[in-house]
């Protein structure tokens, strides 16, 4: 999160919801704080629409579930890419 603010070499947030030392809500809502426009994909293996809810609520721009389709994930990572341009 802190690297967010002081390094905006950033393109893309790939976002675990559930970490140790902060969830995935706090730190996608930092992160938003800091920098609006960064994408933030939510990454998860809980499926249920409460929790796709509260991830969008954070502000992620996208969520994914685990476990992860790679082509999926590509093909939703240069979506974000391709408006950055």
């Amino acid at each position: 999160m802190d690297l967010c603010g002081t390094n905006d070499h950033f393109d893309l947030v790939l976002m675990d919801m559930q970490m140790p030392e902060v969830d995935g809500l706090e730190a996608t809502t930092k992160i938003k704080l800091i920098r609006p426009g960064l994408p933030v994909i939510a990454t998860t293996a809980n499926t249920f629409d409460e929790d796709e809810i509260a991830f969008r609520k954070a502000g992620c721009d996208a969520f994914l579930t685990k476990p992860l389709q790679f082509r999926k994930l590509f093909e939703l990572m240069q979506s974000f890419f391709d408006q950055q341009v």
